[in-house]
């Protein structure tokens, strides 16, 4: 951070009483100026593409609330709506209807049709959230520092949708295990799997279970680093 240095000029002139042939007064203060010394401006170091990659990380699970963590929750509650219209079957229009009911800002429309275009073309929750994530943090002036892994642990954020919409239609904790490891069990270990089912199984409300999304989408991140 640079430091702006304000020069101080203090002056004064006292002329002397005696006459002319006398000898002459020193002055108290005769045009004097003081003037603080001229320092370079301070030049901090450029953080590193892996520093920021972790401050971006602590900020998405930091206790307090800030805006990247914000646009994680919109963008996993958004993953999380898709996968309950995907395994309702829902057809492109109705996803194009949820996508679009009660937005009027033009900005934030054309983001809602772009993310129907995601949709359209992949048919993923996960993409489709990542899309909101990223403008949501362009409208706070950031820029998402996770690379590639990002998309990764976007689409591992299914794992706790699929619990969740599982536990919220009634069925029990273990035919919902056994419903993950018939999706992901072929690239997913099947602790994890039975971790991620115990936890939703055991939140509170969705509140709670929207935590554990967050907390295993922090530890997706965490893990890649």
């Amino acid at each position: 951070m640079s430091v702006a240095l304000l020069a101080v000029a203090l002056a004064g002139v006292i002329t002397s009483s005696r006459a002319a042939s006398s000898p002459p007064a020193t002055p108290e203060a005769d045009a004097v100026s003081l003037q603080a010394p001229v320092q370079p401006p301070e030049v901090l170091p450029q953080p590193t593409p892996e520093q920021l990659r972790l401050l971006f990380l602590q900020m998405l699970i930091a206790p307090e609330p800030n805006p990247p963590q914000q646009c994680l929750d919109q963008a996993l509650r958004l993953n999380y709506g898709l996968m309950a219209l995907r395994f309702a079957k829902a057809d492109p229009a109705r996803i194009e209807q949820a996508l679009l009911r009660g937005v009027d800002e033009d900005d934030e429309l054309q983001q809602r049709r772009r993310e129907f275009a995601v949709w359209k073309r992949t048919t993923a929750p996960g993409m489709v959230a990542r899309s909101r994530f990223t403008h949501c943090l362009e409208r706070h002036q950031l820029q998402s520092r996770l690379g590639d892994v990002e998309l990764r642990c976007f689409q591992m954020a299914g794992v706790p949708a699929v619990a969740q919409l599982r536990k919220a239609g009634g069925a029990g904790e273990a035919d919902t295990l056994a419903q993950l490891q018939g999706i992901y069990g072929k690239t997913l270990p099947t602790q994890y799997l039975k971790d991620v089912t115990s936890a939703i199984y055991r939140a509170a409300n969705d509140e709670a279970a929207f935590g554990v999304h967050r907390a295993l989408f922090g530890g997706c991140l965490g893990q890649a680093g």
